[in-house]
């Protein structure tokens, strides 16, 4: 490896006689203003300035400026060792209002001027400052100070050092000593316009762009860039072979050496992780980056081989290299990573002047290297750059893989800047990133955010406008609905792309301020859920997550279910909403992202600027209208909502309507955004006016009666997904009626509510039919008017009739509860029954009670088959509503005078005994009593009978051991039947030593069991007791038995027309 280091005596034009760096002397865009949506309400920089003494003490100045009503609570410094700093101006004033700005004098003063570093220090002020609202931030200011070896101090803010046209050299193991370098003698950089060193898409390959030359001088802690030439140029040729000073006449030169070797290793870096009181994970792989190893030949880096890390962070770059003999023998070998990926994702950190880079040495290596394993961990206040392009190439990644390919066109991410933020508005989009927010994926990925919105919108984007200007917003305070929908938007993209890749640091659930997207916060600042960009954020997100997306059952660290929201626990010391209904809806990523794609030109916008147009485009890719419900309900469960304090009292619903009674609202927007110049410095307020129109289910607003008239004159049913809330009343309090009239037929679909709180719901000329999960509720002040109609309760469906509500029935009407229908009538309510014609009947596996799933209850429900009527109808019931679906007894217990309707089976195991006296048991046509080996059911008294009029049940099982030839009651099932004890009405009374297999009708024969019956009753069976084939042989006291251990003593076994 040759290496040349020039001595030139030019003219400089950057670090001159002047205090402040002039602005020239950093490249500013041409498009120098640009919509800035900061997220902050205080910004700073570092006055970029050079002292031209060297001395122990200087100043250093931060400007700030304020976008809000702030106050600066507290400053903390980071400064190398031995350093110390004071404040030199008092001229903080307790509060600062928008458009303020501050500047802050600090003198610093070093230890040594004798023994300064050699490489620029990293200084630092962390700036508490507390907005208006009570929330706390904390901006942070970093930059450097360079001790220039001609005697003079440079202090860059972190933004101004990167922009410099210099190469700042790592603080690598190499001895580095500081000598005294004249400023002419320093060459100057012939680089112009940066936008000449950028790459596109169809250029993204061809890395010799801003492959800078180095010039590289003794005692200078950079290398001066100069302009990139292509690798295969004669000027390339020439600078790496020297071939000026080859000596022509000397003999030709052999072939030369080949050096070979393999270089593997990890790239990884430090991050802040969201949990770090909690999660031990600090330290991850960058995962698709390049890597490149170089030898540096004259003023470039001889490139050897590169590569992209992999998922983990690991590579591998094999080379085979030719040098010539004027190389040398050896050859000395770096790792240089770049903060950018590959062209499938077009992402770069950069500054002015191209990439961040990292160089790592590896050492001087012979022809035969062999593996070397180099691993590298970015530590500089670079890695922020590394991180970032980490993680957005995961989420580009992960909308790959998710079959949302819209992500194409390139994204530059630039770090150390005033605030985070996206701007996507001018030029090529950009993400900018605060000092240290690098470091927080969710950052990261909330930015990332808005870069989705623009391109899957087909690279447009509205400008969010806010209350407070863009910059003033958060998860826990309302804003316009434009900005809530744009930041709520990006917010979900943060939460889903935490979750999606929560193995990388064993967390997610919650934000680095620990606000949870898991479960929803209770803020005091949010009313209006369309106005809360936390509140449209839980709802995407509770779209997304679900059992298929690879969550764990429980977040990490915390007892909160991986992603089902409608778990009651206890979680942090902070309030929560939990699903009121089953959280069990999941879309696919690409559904989620669909609505957006509907954009194609900026027209388009007007019909997606807040989250009840969403809300319309995403329902409309369905036709399942359970699924559309369920959408629905999230909205819901995440009080996307138009008044949460009247939800949440039960009074109105005010959800992103479905069906039919809905009022459009139109609210007039008020907003603002800044333009901003380079430095952020706000120099305009650009304001916008706006009206929003939302369609909501609005039953209850107004103090007046109202009646919902919905007629369907189609054959085909109505479907109605939305919740009704039938007016309310509370007394001295709020007194709203409203009435649903419902003409013609209609079927409810989803886990939707018709609750008459104070009102009507009148159903005639046709029919309602309550489907799974659905409920319709009579409360007090409520009636069920069915009028030449029907009413069906199908299974899942619920229908509650409380204390004090008033049910009608007329005209031919019915009330029919189908198997699996739910039916709970309150002690007190009024059914009246009014025409001979009218009825209410319950079909066989009607059920009594409530759908659990419906997270309500009652200690009141009675069987309305016992319940008084009024007028000349009839309630009919085939079944007794059954009361268990399968009773397993496992220990010894007794039941006395109790009744139970069983649907499937009762279930004696081993060791157990079960003693039912003077009790009535009710079985449905299929269930079945089994009486495990071991297992002993005593009936005293009381009687086993069929819960359905006109069908059989299926009688008793008694297993037996036929292995035990004893016949053991201790090894046997057992039945023992006295004083009176009956079995009616079944196929078999009780089968011994069979088993019956699943539904149908085989048997499986065992052999064994026993039969104890006295004074006991058969009536109606098909078929009274059949045994199974079994030989018993035992001796007691020398006496050998054959006989069964089964009596039958006084029974009766009877057929007769009452079955």
């Amino acid at each position: 490896m040759k290496t040349i280091k020039l001595f030139y005596t030019i003219l400089i034009t950057f670090l001159c006689n002047t205090h402040p760096v002039q602005a020239q002397q950093i490249y500013i865009p041409p498009d120098s203003n640009w919509i800035s949506p900061m997220h902050t309400s205080c910004m700073g920089k570092i006055v970029s300035t050079e002292h031209e003494q060297l001395v122990s003490y200087f100043t250093v100045d931060i400007v700030c400026y304020f976008i809000d009503t702030t106050s600066i609570d507290s400053m903390l410094w980071k400064l190398p060792e031995g350093w110390s700093i004071t404040l030199s101006n008092d001229s903080i004033m307790p509060v600062y209002i928008m458009n303020d700005s501050l500047v802050l004098s600090f003198t610093v003063s070093i230890p040594d001027t004798g023994n300064l570093p050699f490489y620029p220090q990293y200084v630092e002020l962390k700036l508490l400052s507390n907005k208006q609202d009570s929330n706390f931030q904390v901006v942070t200011i970093a930059g450097k100070v360079y001790f220039t070896p001609y005697n003079s101090i440079e202090i860059w803010s972190l933004e101004d050092f990167y922009n410099l046209k210099r190469y700042w050299l790592e603080e690598d193991t190499i001895d580095r000593q500081r000598i005294y370098i004249p400023r002419d003698s320093i060459p100057l950089s012939d680089l112009t316009d940066p936008s000449l060193y950028e790459r596109d898409s169809a250029t993204w390959d061809h890395w010799w762009i801003d492959n800078f030359r180095e010039i590289e001088v003794e005692g200078l802690a950079y290398t001066i860039l100069m302009s990139p030439v292509p690798f295969d140029s004669l000027e390339y040729y020439y600078d790496i072979y020297d071939i000026d000073n080859i000596d022509t006449s000397a003999p030709m030169q052999k072939s030369g050496n080949i050096f070979t070797g393999i270089i593997s290793g990890r790239l990884t870096a430090n991050i802040e992780n969201d949990l770090k009181s909690y999660a031990s994970i600090s330290e991850i792989g960058l995962a698709g980056l390049r890597v490149c190893l170089l030898d540096k030949d004259g003023l470039f880096y001889e490139n050897y081989g590169e590569t992209y890390t992999d998922e983990d962070g690991y590579f591998q770059i094999p080379y085979v290299k030719t040098q010539t003999v004027l190389e040398g023998e050896k050859v000395e070998l770096y790792i240089r990573v770049f903060s950018e990926t590959n062209s499938s994702y077009t992402v770069q950190s950069r500054n002015f002047w191209g990439v961040y880079k990292s160089d790592f040495y590896v050492g001087k290596c012979d022809q035969g290297a062999g593996a070397i394993t180099k691993n590298i961990k970015i530590t500089t206040d670079k890695a922020d750059g590394f991180r970032a392009t980490h993680w957005v190439r995961k989420g580009i990644k992960y909308f790959y893989d998710q079959n949302v390919s819209c992500m194409s066109g390139g994204l530059k991410i630039k770090i150390n800047c005033l605030g985070s933020y996206a701007n996507v508005y001018t030029g090529q989009p950009t993400l900018h990133i605060e000092t240290g927010d690098g470091g927080h994926e969710n950052t990261v990925y909330h930015e990332f955010g808005h870069y989705t919105m623009y391109r899957l919108q087909k690279n447009n984007m509205l400008i969010p406008y806010g209350r407070n200007g863009v910059n003033l917003h958060s998860w826990t305070s309302e804003n316009t609905g434009l900005l809530a929908w744009i930041e709520g938007w990006a917010s979900a993209m943060q939460m889903i792309l935490d979750a999606a890749h929560w193995q990388e640091d064993n967390e997610y659930g919650l934000d680095e301020a620990k606000y949870s997207f898991e479960n929803l916060e209770i803020f005091s600042n949010i009313n209006n859920g369309f106005r809360s960009e936390y509140h449209i954020a839980l709802a995407i997100y509770d779209l997304w997550d679900g059992p298929n997306k690879g969550l764990p059952g429980r977040i990490p660290y915390f007892n909160i279910h991986g992603w089902n929201d409608s778990e009651i626990e206890t979680k942090l010391p902070y309030s929560y909403y939990s699903w009121k209904s089953n959280d069990d809806i999941e879309l696919t990523f690409a559904q989620i992202c669909a609505p957006l794609q509907t954009i194609t030109i900026y027209s388009d916008l007007d019909s997606l600027r807040n989250i009840g147009h969403y809300y319309r485009k995403l329902i409309s890719q369905f036709s399942d209208c359970e699924l559309i419900s369920d959408i629905n309900r999230t909205f819901r469960e995440n009080r996307v909502l138009w008044n949460i304090s009247e939800y949440e009292k039960g009074w109105n619903l005010g959800n992103l309507h479905l069906d039919y009674s809905f009022q459009n609202v139109t609210v007039n927007e008020n907003g603002y955004f800044y333009q901003a110049e380079i430095d952020g410095y706000p120099i305009n307020l650009l304001w916008y006016n706006w009206d929003d129109i939302y369609s909501i289910n609005s039953l209850n607003e107004d103090n007046i009666n109202k009646n919902i008239i919905i007629n369907n004159t189609s054959i085909s049913p109505c479907i109605l997904k939305d919740n009704y809330w039938l007016g309310i009343y509370e007394e001295n309090v709020v007194d709203r009626s409203t009435n649903l009239i419902l003409s013609g037929e209609f079927h409810t679909c989803g886990e939707n509510e018709i609750i008459a709180k104070n009102g009507d719901v009148e159903i005639k000329d046709g029919s309602l039919t309550v489907n799974k999960n659905s409920l319709l509720q009579i409360n007090l002040h409520g009636e069920l008017n069915i009028n030449n109609a029907s009413l069906r309760i199908a299974s899942g469906g619920t229908l509650y009739l409380k204390n004090g509500s008033y049910t009608i029935l007329s005209n031919h009407s019915s009330i029919i509860i189908e198997e699996g229908g739910y039916i709970c009538v309150e002690d007190g309510a009024i059914i009246n029954l009014y025409d001979a014609n009218s009825k209410i009947e319950l079909l066989g596996g009607a059920l009594h009670g409530l759908n659990p799933i419906l997270e309500i209850s009652s200690t009141q429900c009675q069987s309305v088959c016992d319940y008084p009527t009024d007028g000349d109808g009839v309630v009919i019931c085939k079944c007794i509503p059954y009361t268990l679906e399968t009773l397993i007894i496992s220990s010894n217990c007794s039941y006395i005078g109790s009744n139970h309707i069983i649907l499937n089976e009762l279930i004696i195991e081993n060791n157990a005994t079960a003693t039912f006296t003077n009790s009535t048991l009710y079985f449905y046509k299929n269930a079945i009593v089994t009486i495990l080996p071991g297992g002993k059911l005593i009936i005293d008294g009381g009687t086993l009978t069929n819960a359905c009029n006109g069908e059989l049940w299926q009688g008793i099982f008694v297993e037996g051991d036929p292995f035990d030839s004893t016949q053991s009651e201790s090894l046997q099932g057992m039945v023992e039947l006295k004083n009176g004890a009956t079995i009616e009405n079944a196929v078999c009374a009780i089968n011994v030593g069979l088993r019956r297999l699943g539904a149908n009708s085989q048997m499986c024969v065992l052999g064994g069991g026993i039969v104890k019956a006295s004074n006991a009753s058969f009536i109606n069976n098909l078929k009274a007791v059949e045994f199974g084939p079994y030989h018993r042989h035992t001796i007691v006291r020398t006496v050998p038995l054959t006989r069964n251990a089964s009596s039958f003593t006084d029974c009766n076994f009877t057929v007769n027309n009452n079955a």
